[in-house]
């Protein structure tokens, strides 16, 4: 199972929904998160490179340690050392959908804010369910599990 993971409060939800349908089917949870990627440039000077790929590796160690606090707060430390954590550079839709291409199912957190928020989570919801081609579980926005 692969489960979106930023630090959001629906990310959390989901990855608490997502730990304890692993725990009781007792299958693999793989934590997927999405750092931005570079944009091309035609400044190939080897200088150049090399910063652009040290800032690349600096955003994937960040978001690696920020993904790993978030598994450690919300199913503690046993259950986040056991999980995969996948870091990958892209949109949040497409990293999601190769992370999901041979699981059996993606969990994501969904947080609509207003008109704004709806209309952008409209747009990121059909692109990954679309896109999958296993189950998508939605885990609302709401009060933590209790």
């Amino acid at each position: 199972m692969v489960v979106g993971v930023d630090t959001s409060a629906s990310a959390r939800l989901a990855v608490v929904w997502a730990s304890g349908y692993v725990s009781a089917m007792s299958g693999t949870l793989v934590a997927c998160s999405a750092v931005p990627s570079e944009q091309p440039t035609f400044d190939d000077r080897p200088e150049r490179l090399a910063a652009l790929e040290e800032r690349a590796r600096a955003e994937s160690d960040a978001a690696e340690a920020r993904a790993r606090q978030v598994l450690t707060e919300e199913i503690g430390e046993p259950a986040a050392a056991s999980t995969v954590l996948m870091i990958r550079a892209g949109g949040v839709a497409d990293v999601l959908v190769e992370a999901a291409r041979d699981a059996d199912l993606l969990v994501i957190g969904t947080t609509p804010r207003g008109r704004l928020g709806r209309a952008l989570l409209g747009a990121f919801r059909p692109g990954v369910v679309g896109a999958t081609r296993c189950p998508v579980v939605l885990v609302p926005a709401g009060d933590p599990p209790g």
